[in-house]
């Protein structure tokens, strides 16, 4: 049996060699669609299947209200009451994105941050490879003053320094004592680089009812499910509508999976264009077995004679499968190449919305996929050339190889094969014009301003230096005031009580 199998493999090498036309037109035809293939299931396999980064992630979930049916954030003093009275969860945590100024060490940088209560890393079972995370009373005013870095900033920010924490920083002029380095690749939300707890302050906790800012993920008690926690949080915020009416008219509450709330709305639009690269890899396999018909319809005379001096059909089957196998091979090794390639790609475009991108790569997860669409590839375009031409060589008697083997019995499958490719293309076709329609419809939206020349950016003020709205207002007055003095600077508009700003240029 091996011998045979290596016979088999021994000649198969041979006959490819013999065509190099033939085989680097259908490996690269492979190649195209196992690699398109293989570069989105990355991202599906990253942001869909692959479970959240922390402990026991299907205990983790996220606790929003509820407006207008949709899922929203929390305001503060919700929070408090839901934390307050919920059984269901092991604990719970308040996340509020934000933006620091880093001085003090180099050149002053801006960070993306998160502002957390004290269960944060507790909640997420996030241990720091160095120091702690933030404990019990670390929200409470004058208690706030520490800070968690993340690992990529203490690497290039500190060279990776073993001693530092304890050391002192200064963020949004603040000093803030580094209690922990978060562990390498940990980043919740997504993208921050630091964590400061928030303070519960006399605002907080006691005139915030109506500000919605805060996201809560949480982790269910034992025994608890998201389904059961999902009805005691509907429960407290019928209550809290009935008792704050002016605050939380039509507010519900609402659990769900933090992988959930993580992938959003990207699952449907992942979904669909893996669809989309899998007609992709239909239609490379249907091109490449009509090229294997028309190949094999060049051998019928040898077929014919193996199968008069013995060859059974399995055999013939068998040895031009094993055309089909090593080509499907070469392709899948080109496909993983070129899926390297687009996964690059891909993460240099930084698509916006697609959750966890910083967690896409070529895993063994992918190479096993890739390795087994290659198997299912080569089925799928070798398997039936090879039975229906079996079936022939076998029919064929030695004085009728002249005839053919392809025009005998019934000519419609390379015809089949073609109807099918082309279907497949149109469907691809329409498809793609849809989306170049649909962008181009996008690209021409009128925004109601000119865009042309304008200029944006965000200024984000400490609250140690800019404590009160008076020096607020006397900050945005006095940058405005330069920058419209810059040359080539046309009108600033103004924005009362905003941070953002608009420059003509």
């Amino acid at each position: 049996m091996l011998d045979s199998l290596r016979q088999d493999l021994s000649y198969a090498v041979r006959r490819l060699r013999q065509s190099p036309g033939f085989t680097l037109v259908a490996t690269l035809t492979l190649a195209l669609g196992i690699g398109a293939t293989s570069a989105i299931f990355s991202i599906v396999n990253a942001v869909l299947l692959r479970p959240l980064p922390f402990p026991e992630p299907d205990r983790l979930v996220e606790v929003a209200q509820v407006w207008k049916g949709k899922p929203a954030v929390y305001s503060p003093q919700n929070f408090l009451d839901v934390e307050a009275q919920a059984k269901s969860f092991e604990s719970l945590a308040a996340v509020d994105t934000t933006g620091v100024t880093l001085t003090g060490h180099g050149a002053a940088t801006r960070l993306e941050g998160a502002e957390v209560s004290a269960a944060f890393f507790a909640v997420l079972r996030a241990r720091p490879v160095l120091g702690r995370g933030f404990v019990a009373g670390e929200n409470e005013p004058g208690r706030t003053q520490v800070v968690v870095l993340g690992h990529r900033l203490w690497l290039d920010r500190f060279g990776g320094d073993p001693g530092i924490v304890g050391r002192t920083l200064q963020i949004d002029r603040e000093p803030r004592t580094i209690v922990g380095i978060a562990s390498p690749g940990f980043s919740h939300p997504e993208g921050a680089e630091i964590w400061l707890p928030m303070t519960y302050d006399e605002r907080f906790r006691t005139n915030s009812r109506g500000a919605w800012y805060l996201t809560i993920v949480g982790r269910l008690a034992p025994g608890a499910s998201v389904t059961s926690a999902r009805e005691e949080v509907r429960t407290i915020a019928a209550r809290l509508e009935k008792a704050y009416p002016d605050a939380n008219e039509g507010v519900g509450g609402t659990v769900r999976s933090l992988h959930e709330a993580t992938v959003g709305d990207t699952r449907r639009a992942l979904l669909v264009l893996l669809g989309a690269v899998g007609l992709v890899l239909l239609v490379a396999c249907v091109n490449v077995a009509n090229l294997l018909l028309a190949r094999i319809s060049g051998r019928e005379g040898e077929l014919a004679l193996r199968a008069a001096l013995g060859a059974g059909r399995g055999r013939i089957v068998r040895q031009l499968f094993t055309e089909s196998l090593l080509l499907a091979l070469a392709g899948g090794v080109a496909g993983v190449l070129l899926a390297g390639v687009l996964v690059d790609g891909l993460l240099a475009l930084q698509p916006q919305g697609v959750p966890r991108l910083a967690e896409v790569h070529l895993d063994r997860g992918v190479l096993g996929f890739a390795a087994v669409l290659s198997l299912l590839t080569s089925v799928a375009f070798g398997a039936l050339p090879a039975i229906r031409m079996s079936r022939k060589a076998q029919a064929q008697s030695l004085r009728q190889g002249s005839r053919g083997i392809l025009t005998g019995g019934r000519p419609g499958l390379r015809g089949g094969l073609v109807v099918g490719q082309i279907a497949l293309a149109m469907v691809l076709l329409a498809g793609s014009g849809l989306l170049i329609r649909s962008f181009s419809v996008l690209c021409r939206v009128d925004p109601g301003f000119d865009a042309k020349s304008a200029l944006s950016f965000r200024v984000s003020l400490p609250d140690s230096a800019y404590a009160d709205d008076a020096r607020r207002v006397s900050f945005h007055e006095e940058l405005g005031a330069r920058l419209a003095a810059l040359p080539g600077v046309l009108s600033l508009p103004r924005f009362g009580g905003r941070v953002d700003c608009v420059a003509s240029v």
